[in-house]
């Protein structure tokens, strides 16, 4: 997360993950930072998303309703334990036998941006609201999708260390799937030119515009809304918004897959064994940028070995699944006032979130009919809690929005940190 003192630099903060400048300079990591990342914890991750909409636009009338929109979306991703910073002082091989699991050190990243294409329609189930009594509504709608592909990269890396005879015995493998300019990087910073060098010839503000892979995805889901009290709304003509009402949803979302062929790439290393009398150190921050671990593992002394047997072990195309989730949701409408609790559940997610369910609860306020503010709670599979604010301005014609979702990571940290940030969103009303 970024702090909330920090969100006049939001811009610059998240460029770097996306649009590829150069590579971040090597920072030696204090115990302070080490703990900010770590804390009580033997993991970390950290997940830079972002989604862009430039356009969309819809058609509604009593009965149906359709769109048609362009999105793109992209995600900078990765993970280590927090033995990438253990020194030798801090573990000896003394205190393990050959009989100990070995001491592992990992890291591993994630990037890829796409960009979609989406038409959607939505209308009433007629036949089920025929045959059920009162006002009570089923609506249906769905979204297929054609996707189009940026760059994309899946980097595991992992170094075990095993104890022998008060030394350590050491070997590392890498594996890599990439396609686009992140696997022509790869390639020149392997075969010829140094990190700064390959990442200033491959990487450029356009790469995530070079089609790398097509794929198809589907968004589709049902609502049923039961009119409280009074509110006979469904009955007019013009159908004006409920103003007093129960709906409950269901929804699945990103079911698809991408097929990646331009400049597709699966690459594979693994060292033969090394004997070390101290567990090596290591001592930079690794902060996640696309490419940063193919620098980050050739600038280190004990780990660039990794590169002596690398190997492409083929050129075919692959896939990828989108991010599918299961939504289940109900919101208890009473005049200016909203509520709603939302069940979201990953089943396997783009980054090194855990899978499993996500967990919303929020609330909406209308004392001004223009001026709707919003609040809500988050708990995460990660065991993560995290809290929104938010408001718009609605004008009918016209309706502006913003929103924040704030956290605090450990008890024991000074200071709130933003993880999602919506930016200013406009409708236009026709």
């Amino acid at each position: 997360g970024l702090s909330i003192n920090e969100l006049d630099q939001f811009p610059n903060q998240v460029q770097p993950y996306f649009i590829p400048a150069s590579l971040p300079q090597q920072t030696v990591a204090t115990e302070e930072q080490l703990q900010k990342m770590f804390g009580n914890e033997t993991r970390f991750f950290q997940t830079q998303k972002y989604e862009l909409i430039p356009f969309s636009l819809s058609w509604i009338n009593n009965e149906s309703a359709r769109s048609v929109a362009f999105r793109t979306r992209g995600l900078s991703s990765f993970e280590m334990n927090r033995n990438w910073f253990l020194t030798d002082n801090e573990v000896s091989s003394n205190a393990y036998t050959e009989e100990d699991e070995p001491f592992n050190r990992f890291l591993n990243e994630k990037y890829q941006v796409y960009h979609e294409f989406s038409i959607g329609f939505a209308r009433e189930v007629t036949m089920f609201n025929r045959w059920q009594a009162g006002l009570n509504t089923l609506l249906i709608g769905f979204s297929p999708k054609a996707i189009f592909a940026g760059m994309y990269s899946d980097v595991r890396y992992q170094s075990n260390y095993t104890a022998s005879n008060g030394m350590w015995e050491n070997t590392r493998q890498l594996q890599a799937r990439t396609s686009g300019d992140i696997d022509r990087y790869l390639f020149d910073l392997v075969f010829s030119d140094p990190a700064e060098q390959a990442y200033q010839n491959r990487f450029q503000k356009d790469s995530n515009l070079e089609i790398n892979g097509y794929g198809i995805g589907l968004d589709a889901g049902l609502t049923y809304i039961i009119p409280l009290g009074d509110d006979l709304s469904l009955l007019s003509i013009n159908r004006a918004p409920l103003r007093k009402s129960l709906r409950f949803s269901f929804a699945i979302t990103d079911l698809g897959l991408v097929r990646y062929n331009n400049n597709p790439g699966a690459w594979s290393s693994q060292t033969d064994p090394r004997t070390y009398e101290h567990l090596p150190d290591h001592t930079s921050l690794y902060f996640g940028h696309p490419g940063e671990l193919f620098q980050y593992l050739g600038e280190d002394v004990s780990e660039h070995s990794i590169y002596e047997n690398i190997e492409k072990d083929d050129i075919y195309p692959f896939f990828v699944q989108l991010p599918t989730q299961l939504h289940l949701g109900t919101v208890f409408q009473y005049q200016w006032i909203s509520s709603m609790l939302d069940l979201n559940y990953r089943f396997n997610p783009s980054g090194f979130e855990a899978k499993g369910w996500l967990y919303s609860a929020g609330t909406e306020l209308r004392l001004l009919d223009f001026l709707p503010l919003r609040g809500s709670i988050q708990l995460s599979p990660d065991k993560l809690v995290s809290y929104g604010i938010g408001a718009a301005l609605d004008l009918n014609f016209i309706y502006l929005s913003a929103a924040v979702r704030i956290m605090h990571p450990e008890d024991n940290e000074p200071g709130w940190y933003a993880n999602t940030v919506s930016a200013l969103g406009l409708q236009i009303r026709i």
